[in-house]
């Protein structure tokens, strides 16, 4: 399966060549564990390669909302909702928690 390079995904890959490199995952092999037959989208696919190249190289990476809805197949606010709840205990594992959603009630002030 060939998945499309996007300009989006070539800079996505490009920037995880640069990072990881120096564990021998240069943009060629990326694009070759971008294109590995997956039920994933092509945005969560990435987001799936970054969380997998972070914990296989303890490198450090960010997740957003977004990123997490995608990996998970649900709606953001479900997760905002998730991490809401378990914000002590992400914070206490080393977790960095930023919870930013605003409900559309709040924001016009309802």
């Amino acid at each position: 399966m060939n998945r499309p390079i996007t300009a989006t995904t070539e800079l996505e890959l490009r920037r995880l060549a640069k990072r990881y490199s120096k564990y021998g995952f240069d943009y060629d092999k990326l694009v070759g564990m971008y294109n590995i037959d997956s039920e994933l989208s092509d945005e969560a696919t990435l987001v799936m390669m970054r969380f997998t190249l972070s914990i296989q190289f303890d490198e450090e990476e960010y997740f957003t909302v977004q990123d997490i809805a995608l990996l998970y197949d649900v709606n953001e606010e479900e997760v905002e909702e998730t991490i809401e709840a378990h914000k002590d205990e992400l914070i206490a594992n080393g977790g960095m928690v930023e919870v930013s959603f605003v409900p559309p009630a709040d924001m016009k002030g309802e």
